[in-house]
Parts: C-alpha cells; sequence; structure tokens
C-alpha cells in the first residue's frame, strides 16, 4: 500500500508540475483496437469487440525539436464472450470496463512537410481500473452480474509507440493525427482462475487533437 500510495503522488507531482509549466494544452479523442488473441481461450469461443474510444486532455512542455507530453485519459474496453458452442451453462457474457490512464509520452520531430511536422512518440502510460461489469446471459434464460471484485486491480503500466502528424493550423492552434500501438508490460490485476478475467491489453490506436499553444516561437514549429 505505501508503494502504491508513492506512485499516486508521484503522478500527481508530475502532473502538477506539467500543468504549471506548459506551453499548450492538447484535447483530443480517439479510437482503440484490443488484439483479443484467440489462442488464449478454446477455438469454439467466440469473441466480438464493440467500439471502443478514449478521450484525453495533456499538456505539453517544447525543448526546441522535443517535447514531453503529460496528461489524464479516459478510455472504454467493451467486449463479449459467446459461448454457445461450448459445454458451458453461459450463453453470452458481455463485458464493460472503463479505464483511467496518465500518459507520460516523449516527442521528437524528424522533419518537416510544408507546415505539416512530423515526430516519434513513445512513453510509458500508467492505467487503472475505473469499472469492470460482466453480464452474464444463461441457457435458462436468467442473468447475473460480476463486478470484477475478485481480481484485486492495481496499477498497471502500457508502453506507447506510434507516429505524430502535425499540421500547424496557424500561430496558435495546432491539428494533430497519432496511430499509435501499446504494449502492456505491467499487469494491473492479480490473475484469478476465471474465464470472464480481463483480456489482453495490446492495442492499437488512432487519435486526434487539438493543441493550443500557449506561448509564441515555439522552436518545435519552426521550418
Amino acid at each position: 500500500m505505501k508503494i502504491m500510495n508513492k506512485v499516486y503522488f508521484t503522478i500527481l507531482f508530475i502532473l502538477f508540475y506539467f500543468y504549471s509549466n506548459s506551453q499548450s494544452i492538447n484535447i483530443g479523442v480517439g479510437y482503440n483496437y484490443y488484439f483479443l488473441d484467440q489462442k488464449e481461450y478454446s477455438d469454439e469461443l467466440g469473441i466480438k469487440q464493440d467500439i471502443n474510444f478514449i478521450g484525453e486532455i495533456t499538456f505539453n512542455k517544447y525543448f526546441k525539436k522535443s517535447a514531453i507530453e503529460v496528461g489524464y485519459a479516459y478510455g472504454t474496453k467493451n467486449y463479449s464472450f459467446d459461448f454457445t458452442k461450448l459445454y458451458n451453462d453461459v450463453n453470452v457474457s458481455e463485458i464493460t470496463s472503463s479505464y483511467h490512464h496518465i500518459p507520460i509520452l516523449f516527442s521528437h520531430r524528424l522533419f518537416v512537410i510544408k507546415k505539416t511536422f512530423i515526430s516519434i512518440n513513445t512513453g510509458i502510460v500508467f492505467f487503472r481500473i475505473n469499472k469492470f461489469s460482466s453480464k452474464n446471459s444463461y441457457d435458462d434464460g436468467s442473468i447475473s452480474y460480476e463486478d470484477g471484485s475478485e481480481f484485486n486491480y492495481h496499477v498497471g503500466a502500457l508502453a506507447h509507440f506510434g507516429i505524430k502528424c502535425s499540421f500547424n493550423l496557424n500561430n496558435s492552434v495546432v491539428l494533430n493525427f497519432a496511430p499509435y500501438y501499446k504494449y502492456k508490460f505491467l499487469n494491473d490485476y492479480d490473475t484469478p482462475n476465471t474465464s470472464h478475467e480481463p483480456t489482453t491489453d495490446t492495442q492499437i490506436g488512432l487519435k486526434f487533437s487539438f493543441e493550443w499553444l500557449l506561448k509564441n516561437n515555439i522552436k518545435f514549429y519552426d521550418n
């Protein structure tokens, strides 16, 4: 518990520092696609993924052609298991979940095409469950719910790799387009022996955002 408190305190301190010293504010939305690996389950199990989104606000601090981005994001991870082809009293299990994310990302500008700035975007995303629920439909028509409390959730971490394309609309506004890949290297729950446990968090995504520059003459956006 003491270790977790130190982690939370460190994250809050970093957020406050970048909020106080930021040179731009970035607000974005995006789409996440999770790789629900069939190899982890029976071949007869049906897996369906819903449309999942992420929304975020981040603060940026620039160092010539590099930048550090820190903020907060909220994302969903909704999917379902179809057990009808398996010997199981549950027909369908619908999973609804959402997460809090704290991204700490580093960008470095690679090159410029007219007013389009291409940069690499990498770093770490800390995350923790906000809500997990499972709606289970049975052969007899009955329904039960699980809240995921048996998983013992804690802070996890994702490695983030991406490319960011920034379109400098004017001296104050930048439009960002950023495809990315994330891989979970620090698990966020203790694994129980259950078929309803959360799936792996390997994912790809696409994010659009508007960035408001709070300071003029940021060298990152010099041609």
